[in-house]
């Protein structure tokens, strides 16, 4: 008779086992690169409580699983495929309870940022630089909106790898645009310059053009004044006199 030591299925991984921790293990490495970002661009660089406690309570899970697998306790469990399955499923939800945490706080954290890198500049200025900035705004509205509704609550309800892996692209979009905020900054710089230099000549301009407008005014008012029939009258007058006046010298 096979002791129980020897037992590969109450003793050991199955191929179901392996599938099943590696289909969590490539998760687990995927959200800690989210977290450590997420912990990166945060002014105070701190960790959030909330993240790690979601990590730690997905690895309880994992802990389970592993304890009845490899320890004469799996004994105690009749269905043990049943019980990992449960488990796993669970340890995968406070995984991704942990990376919309910290996605969600990179969302907030990329706003303040993006808000503090424009706030010099001029929307037509942030628009001729970064052309697709407006529709990446509202994208970031959007999310900024959806985080603080789901950070409101406790639950944030059942989450697929469809949601999950959508909601990675929306943030890698708002990365994309903060990159191109930051890459942008000389360019700002310049086409703020730019358009001061563009603003100041056309004041110059205008107020040549109000100060030309003012001298023809006047010169075509005195002409006008000039050719009028009383002028010309009192310039002839004007004329007799001074011939009658030199007729009699």
């Amino acid at each position: 008779m096979e002791s129980r030591e020897n037992s590969p299925q109450e003793h050991g991984l199955s191929q179901d086992d392996i599938d099943a921790l590696r289909m969590l293990a490539e998760r687990y490495v995927q959200i800690k690169v989210f977290i450590a970002y997420a912990e990166e661009i945060q002014v105070d660089h701190k960790a959030d409580i909330l993240v790690y406690k979601e990590l730690r309570d997905g690895m309880d899970h994992l802990m389970r699983v592993l304890y009845h697998r490899l320890s004469a306790q799996s004994a105690d469990i009749e269905d043990l495929d049943g019980y990992r399955d449960i488990n796993i499923g669970k340890s995968i939800g406070h995984l991704y309870r942990a990376a919309f945490d910290a996605l969600d706080a990179t969302i907030l954290s990329l706003r303040e940022h993006i808000s503090a890198n424009l706030s010099g500049y001029t929307m037509e200025t942030v628009s001729d630089v970064i052309p697709n900035y407006y529709m990446l705004k509202i994208k970031l509205n959007q999310l900024t909106k959806q985080a603080a509704d789901r950070r409101g609550k406790k639950d944030i309800g059942r989450i697929t790898d469809d949601t999950f892996d959508q909601y990675v692209q929306d943030v890698d979009e708002l990365k994309k645009l903060h990159e191109s905020v930051l890459y942008a900054g000389q360019e700002l710089c310049e086409h703020k310059k730019s358009l001061k230099i563009k603003k100041w000549k056309d004041i110059i301009w205008s107020l040549f053009l109000v100060i030309f407008g003012v001298i023809f005014g006047i010169a075509v008012k005195a002409g006008y004044d000039y050719l009028q029939p009383t002028h010309v009258e009192s310039t002839k007058q004007a004329v007799q006199e001074s011939n009658f006046s030199s007729k009699i010298e």
